[in-house]
């Protein structure tokens, strides 16, 4: 009589439920997480899997709901839809450790009992296997498939998971085949393009965006794959035209200001970079590309040189803009770029002593620095100079008849202008040739120098 108290109690709680989830409407039917965790808690896992597979259809990214349908439905031994959810959980969290375990247990389990022979069961595993910790595993089962039947479908498909992995390779052959079949798929059409740019082969990604606008003209997302790949390629023109042209059309999209900004960087348009930035943030001030990039332009002074650089294409009389230019270049050391400037200032007013002692300081200056590079050219020559001797010394004290060794350290030395030592070596040199006559002609040359204390330049054992 218990027993059948509590059934009914729960029958009538599992009906209550049910109306309250639905509204009172099966057409509306949208599932209870909590009436399905009641039943959970009463055993009836069945009406529960059921209640939450209709709760996961309206709210797909649900985690718990979804980990709760993993774990009910690995209690009934549904394994494959048992890693069917664990994948789900993992696509929301991809930390869920229990998810993963889960998913892993099960991948194992069905790998193991695998009829490798039916390839609707290899193709199963294989799609089961499409996560980046087993691409690995996948492959082999999509090769495995493709053995058992060479389906256009599912070299698409393969092809899809290899540009997930990066192994474009290999994705473009497998898509390239599917194509073949199916050459009118401008989705996978523009799929290969990218892949192909990923390859770094951009002429044949410009061709694939072309046959797609060949088919779609209008369409604008194309149009901009296109650009892209344009822009790679170094056809720079006519990228700019399309997305001017694309910018014409649409004012919705802020990527052709973003990717005009990109060109002009490059070419070194700075003030037109700017502008560009600048319009995308009045419409999308959100944007963090173009206010990181408009930030870095306004804080230091490359926006103002580009600025006063324009001007002075435009008017190269223009004395004022002249100056601005050489005082940010004062203020900022650079003598180099101020020279030719502050020439140009004495060339149209001599008599402005200001500007003649400006050039004579950025002349001294910049002499200095060149001076400073060269000695210090000179220090880092010397410094490996005498890191290779130290080297090749410790070599020679254990192979004393590695004659090219040797050679190379008297070389060294003479370039050191160490004629003692030099000549110390190509003594030793002389008698382990007798008849090379160059070393003769080196021994010779080092003894005159070490007796006159003459500098001696560069020599190479030619």
């Amino acid at each position: 009589m218990r027993m059948f108290r509590r059934q009914l109690g729960l029958t009538a709680a599992l009906c209550m439920g049910l109306i309250v989830a639905t509204g009172g409407s099966a057409s509306e039917r949208r599932g209870s997480y909590e009436l399905a965790l009641e039943l959970l808690e009463q055993g009836v896992v069945f009406e529960a899997i059921h209640e939450l597979e209709l709760f996961v259809e309206g709210h797909p990214d649900h985690e718990m709901a979804r980990l709760q349908l993993a774990r009910s439905l690995h209690r009934v031994k549904r394994e494959r839809r048992t890693a069917e959810e664990a994948a789900h959980v993992l696509r929301i969290n991809p930390d869920n450790a229990e998810a993963r375990r889960l998913l892993t247990r099960i991948r194992i389990k069905l790998g193991r009992e695998l009829d490798r022979a039916d390839p609707v069961a290899v193709l199963d595993y294989a799609r089961l296997c499409s996560r980046p910790e087993t691409y690995d595993r996948a492959a082999d089962f999509y090769r495995l498939y493709l053995e058992l039947d060479d389906d256009p479908l599912v070299h698409m498909e393969f092809a899809k998971m290899l540009y997930w992995a990066e192994r474009y390779i290999d994705a473009k052959r497998h898509l390239e085949t599917y194509l073949l079949s199916k050459p009118d798929d401008m989705e996978m059409r523009c799929l290969l393009g990218r892949i192909c740019g990923a390859m770094a082969d951009f002429d044949e990604a410009v061709e694939q965006y072309r046959r797609c606008l060949s088919v779609r003209p209008d369409e604008i997302d194309i149009q901009l794959e296109l650009a892209r790949a344009l822009m790679w390629n170094g056809q720079e023109e006519e990228a700019q035209a399309l997305l001017n042209k694309i910018r014409e059309r649409s004012a919705e999209y802020d990527t052709p200001l973003l990717l005009l900004a990109s060109i002009a960087r490059v070419q070194g348009r700075i003030q037109e970079e700017y502008d560009l930035y600048r319009a995308v943030l009045e419409k999308r001030p959100e944007n963090e590309i173009a206010r990181a990039r408009v930030e870095a332009l306004e804080t230091g002074s490359m926006l103002a040189v580009a600025v006063c650089q324009n001007q002075l294409l435009e008017a190269p009389e223009d004395a004022v803009t002249r100056r601005r230019l050489v005082d940010i270049y004062l203020s900022e050391e650079r003598y180099g770029e101020a020279i030719p400037h502050l020439e140009e200032l004495n060339a149209q007013n001599p008599g402005d002593l200001e500007s003649v002692a400006e050039l004579r300081l950025a002349r001294e200056e910049e002499g200095r620095r060149a001076m400073a590079a060269v000695l210090a050219f000179h220090d880092s020559e010397k410094a490996a100079r005498t890191r290779e001797i130290e080297q090749i010394q410790a070599w020679v004290v254990g192979n004393p008849n590695d004659y090219k060794s040797r050679s190379r350290l008297a070389d060294l030395m003479l370039e050191s202008m160490d004629y003692a030592a030099a000549v110390e070596q190509l003594e030793i040199l002389e008698l382990m040739a007798l008849t090379d006559g160059r070393i003769t002609e080196k021994l010779q040359r080092a003894r005159a120098l070490m007796h006159a204390g003459v500098d001696a330049g560069p020599t190479s054992d030619k």
